[in-house]
Formats: structure tokens, C-alpha cells, sequence
């Protein structure tokens, strides 16, 4: 019994110091919201964007608080609102353990209680910043509404003249990072005010010389937007800006003098994904991208570059056109459907744990000895998941699968996006010359399926 006591205290210790442990690496935010909106959003910083970490629910009381483990130690947002749009967004600095007590109103932010050194000194320059920012990004305000480059200029001049001071706290990571942050920070706000709807507009004669003395590849000799929220979108406004004060609007320059003039190589990514989004074609797209796919260098990058073609290459697909895939053979090669031109392509997509697709396998053998010597390629691409990569290879080898086989690797893989393939087995045929016949075709046991093929090697 003794025992068991001291075995419970043992593990009551042990999870009370683990709820401890976990409380000392969270940061803890109290607010209250008193301006538009149902909720609070906490947002983080992911390749120079906002991307909402928690979403907290408004009442009557208009409360709001957030507990969580920062992944990274840096800048953050809270505020609500489509995540691009720099209004109703509050930024702070926070590492492990933080605390931030704040109270906004319909204007702007005030810290109360308990704060961190960093946060304070993020709100003495969202203060020092609030006359030319309120301007830049609240223009639909009414006391904004009409506010022009006359008006902005002079306080953007008047900032340059007195600028900021910025007090050094005992976190140095801090001190470097917020030294950048006030630099990128003004120019974002600058920048946001040259490119929102306004009365008028000024010629670029008429920019203050801040405007046309912008080093681009000064900023982006490191990853620092990529921190930055809105690091991407200045980055593509700065681009444009660039082409305006050189006169080059309505000829821009060649993207590979573009990704020149940017050093760092995310960030050269980010320029190619935010061009990206706005191609039409797959075949636009593999143009734009396959050159230079080796600055696509983080996870996020790959994954929205995985979704902008996966999308494409679909409306591709549905509209009847083909859109190629390349996978791996049993041997490592790469092996795509454009390597077939000349023949017929029977494309049977399968997995090992399908029951109905090894249904299949006999009507496939006969069919494969029914067509041998004739310009027919059947091709089998399994679906199976990476980690049943060496089952798929001994399925192989005991059903005698010979001819072309592909390990695509699950649902995700290209030949399931590009196709929309979410069941199976789905069997797709192809003309000789690479065009899609059918891209949901009959079943090898079915003669319609002969009469398909047999209509396209006679052509």
C-alpha cells in the first residue's frame, strides 16, 4: 500500500511539474476588444504573411484571452479581419513565457497591467508610427477619407527628420530584430499608402526622395520579410514600385533581372509564388515555375506551389486536355506519360490494399497478351503510401506485374491531384499522341474497352 502511495505522489509530482514546465513556455494574453467585430484572432508569421494560429469568440463583455506555445520567438499579430489586410492587426513580440495585458478601442491599443520590456517598446513605436499609419491604412476612415499625398507626404518627411529612438532591452535577439522591424515597418506603411484608392495620386516627380532611394537588394540580402507580416505582399509592392520610378510600367523587367536584384533565395520564392497565383494554365504555370523550383526552399513554399498546380493541372484535366506525371519505376527511374508518344497508353491507377483493382490483375494479363507486339502501353500506378513502398514491390513480383510500373505514393501524389483519382480502380486511356481518350475508361473485362483501343491504333 506504502507503495502505491508513493508510486500516486511520483506521478502526481510528475504531472503537476509537467503542467508547471508547460505554463512557464506559454504565453498569455488578456484583452479586451472594444471596437468591430465577433472575434479575436491570434496571428502568426509564416513566409512573410499572417496565418491564424486561434480564433476567440466575442460576448457581451467583449473579453478575449489566448494561451499558447510560441513555435517560434518573434513577431505576432492579434486583431481580426481578413489576414492579408493590415487594419484591425496589432503586432508584439513574444518568446516563452511572455505576458500581454492590453485594452483596444475603436482607435488604437493601450498595454495595461503586467508587460513584457519588448512589447512596451513595440508600442512606443506603434505610437511614434500611429499618425502616418492610421493615414495609410485606415483610409476609408472618415477623418482619413480625404487625405492625399499632401497631406501624407509632410508627415512622412517630418518622421524622417525626428526619427524614432529605440531604447535597447536585455534581449539582444530583440534588440536585432526590432531595429529591422522599424526600418521594414515604416516602409511598409509608406508603401501602403502609395498603393491604396485615394483622390489623387502623385506623379513619381512628385515622391519625396525616400521613395526613389529604396535598395531593394539591400533589404532582401537576408530572410527578414519572410518574419516580417507582410513581408511578402512589400516585397511584390516594392518590385512594382521599382519598375515605376525607373519608367518601366509598361515594360517590365525580365523576371530573371527581377530574382536578381532579390538576394535571398526564399524570398526569390515568394516573388515566383505571388506571380504564380495569378497564371491561368498548367502549362503557364510549369513555365514560370520548373526554371527555378530550386528557391521554393521551405515547406510552406512547396506545399502552396503543390496546391497552385495541382489546381491547375485539375482545371486542365476536366476540360479534357492532358496534364503529364512523372513517378518512380521499380528501379528508381523516373518515368513520366510523355515518354510514350507514338503509342496507345492504358494507365490502370491501383493500390495493393484493393480488393477490385487486383480483381482486375487477371483481365489485365489477358488483355496485355491480346495486344503484345501492337503499339499499346498498359502502365500501372500504384497509389499505395510511401511506407508500404516495399510491399508494392514484392505485390510485384509474386502477381508477375511486368511491363511499366509506377509508385505514386498515396492520394497526394501528382496523378491523383492532376486527375481528381479520390477512388479507385480508375483505368485512363491515351492516344498516341499523348490526348486524353478517357479519363474514367471501362474496365478491362469490358469489350468497351478493346473497342476504344482497337479505334485508336487504327489512327
Amino acid at each position: 500500500m506504502k507503495n502505491m502511495k508513493k508510486s500516486f505522489l511520483i506521478l502526481t509530482l510528475s504531472i503537476f511539474g509537467s503542467i508547471l514546465l508547460q505554463a512557464e513556455n506559454s504565453v498569455i494574453i488578456k484583452g479586451k476588444w472594444e471596437r468591430s467585430g465577433k472575434e479575436v484572432n491570434l496571428y502568426k508569421v509564416i513566409s512573410g504573411r499572417l496565418e491564424p494560429v486561434s480564433t476567440y469568440n466575442l460576448d457581451e463583455e467583449r473579453d478575449f484571452g489566448f494561451i499558447f506555445t510560441p513555435k517560434y520567438e518573434g513577431f505576432y499579430a492579434i486583431g481580426n479581419g481578413y489576414p492579408g489586410a493590415k487594419n484591425n492587426k496589432f503586432l508584439f513580440y513574444f518568446e516563452p513565457g511572455d505576458q500581454l495585458n492590453i485594452e483596444v478601442n475603436d482607435s488604437t491599443y493601450r498595454l495595461v497591467g503586467e508587460n513584457t520590456a519588448e512589447n512596451k517598446m513595440m508600442t512606443e513605436w506603434y505610437y511614434w508610427s500611429f499618425p502616418m499609419y492610421s493615414m495609410a491604412v485606415y483610409f476609408d476612415w472618415m477623418v482619413n477619407a480625404t487625405a492625399t499625398y499632401v497631406d501624407f507626404f509632410p508627415l512622412l518627411e517630418e518622421a524622417i527628420a525626428n526619427p524614432f529612438v529605440i531604447r535597447p532591452t536585455a534581449n539582444q535577439h530583440f534588440n536585432e530584430l526590432f531595429k529591422r522591424f522599424t526600418e521594414v515597418d515604416f516602409l511598409s506603411t509608406a508603401m501602403h499608402f502609395l498603393h491604396t484608392p485615394r483622390t489623387a495620386h502623385p506623379h513619381v516627380d512628385e515622391y519625396p526622395d525616400f521613395y526613389k532611394n529604396i535598395d531593394i537588394s539591400s533589404l532582401t540580402h537576408d530572410d527578414f520579410l519572410m518574419r516580417y507580416p507582410s513581408g511578402s505582399s512589400l516585397l511584390t509592392a516594392l518590385i512594382y514600385h521599382n519598375e515605376r520610378v525607373n519608367g518601366l510600367a509598361e515594360n517590365p523587367m525580365p523576371l530573371t533581372d527581377v530574382l536578381a536584384m532579390i538576394k535571398d533565395n526564399s524570398l526569390k520564392g515568394e516573388y515566383l509564388l505571388s506571380k504564380a497565383t495569378n497564371i491561368k494554365t498548367y502549362l503557364g504555370y510549369k513555365e514560370l515555375i520548373d526554371p527555378y523550383e530550386a528557391f521554393l526552399v521551405t515547406d510552406d513554399q512547396k506545399s502552396r506551389a503543390a496546391e497552385i498546380m495541382a489546381k491547375l493541372a485539375k482545371v486542365e484535366t476536366e476540360s479534357g486536355k492532358v496534364v503529364n506525371f512523372t513517378h518512380k519505376d521499380v528501379n528508381g527511374n523516373d518515368i513520366s506519360l510523355s515518354d510514350f508518344k507514338g503509342k496507345v497508353v492504358l494507365v490502370d491507377v491501383w493500390a495493393t490494399w484493393c480488393g477490385p483493382c487486383i480483381a482486375q490483375i487477371p483481365h489485365l494479363k489477358t488483355l496485355e497478351k491480346k495486344y503484345e507486339g501492337k503499339d499499346v502501353v498498359f502502365m500501372g500506378v500504384s497509389v499505395d503510401e510511401q511506407k508500404d513502398y516495399e510491399k508494392w514491390k514484392e505485390f510485384l513480383k509474386k502477381e508477375e506485374l511486368h511491363g511499366v510500373q509506377l509508385f505514386a505514393g498515396g492520394f497526394k501524389s501528382d496523378i491523383a491531384k492532376f486527375y481528381n483519382i479520390n477512388a479507385i480502380p480508375r483505368f485512363m486511356l491515351f492516344d498516341k499522341s499523348g490526348n486524353l481518350v478517357s479519363k474514367d475508361a471501362p474496365r478491362p473485362p469490358d469489350a468497351e474497352l478493346r473497342i476504344l483501343i482497337d479505334n485508336e491504333l487504327k489512327k
